[in-house]
């Protein structure tokens, strides 16, 4: 991920100029941020740059032009984001120990089985956190 922030006046160049960065890094998003808005060819040279799309077939503009303001009134990028924890209740399942996912929590961190919620008693539950990594 590259980030670029820019005060005065941003002007096309400044965007080719960011994309040429993000394309030679090899960088799969690249975030611009100016003071003033963006013109419409701005915008259009950013958006000519592609989408990347994550392990779940989500896509996200590749290279994505917010302002100062933007990010004051809370904007945030378009970015992938971790999955929420998921809570596996063994005992929801009648009992049937069958999870393969691994587990991430501490609770149970001292187990150790390949099969992630495998060695849980019943009732008990497991947290699994799923992470895109590259």
């Amino acid at each position: 991920m590259v980030i670029q922030v820019k005060s005065g006046r941003t002007k096309l160049s400044d965007v080719r100029d960011f994309c040429h960065v993000v394309e030679r890094e090899s960088a799969e998003m690249g975030f611009f941020v100016s003071l003033r808005k963006p013109s419409k060819e701005m915008e259009e040279e950013a958006l000519a740059m592609g989408f990347y799309t994550d392990t779940f077939g989500n896509k996200y503009q590749k290279v994505q032009i917010l302002t100062i303001e933007d990010v004051l009134n809370g904007r945030m990028p378009e970015t992938p984001q971790r999955i929420p924890p998921y809570e596996i209740d063994i005992a929801a399942r009648g009992g049937k120990k069958r999870n393969k996912m691994k587990k991430k929590n501490s609770k149970n961190a001292g187990r150790r089985d390949a099969e992630g919620c495998d060695s849980l008693e019943e009732g008990e539950n497991c947290n699994i956190y799923l992470f895109h990594q590259q």
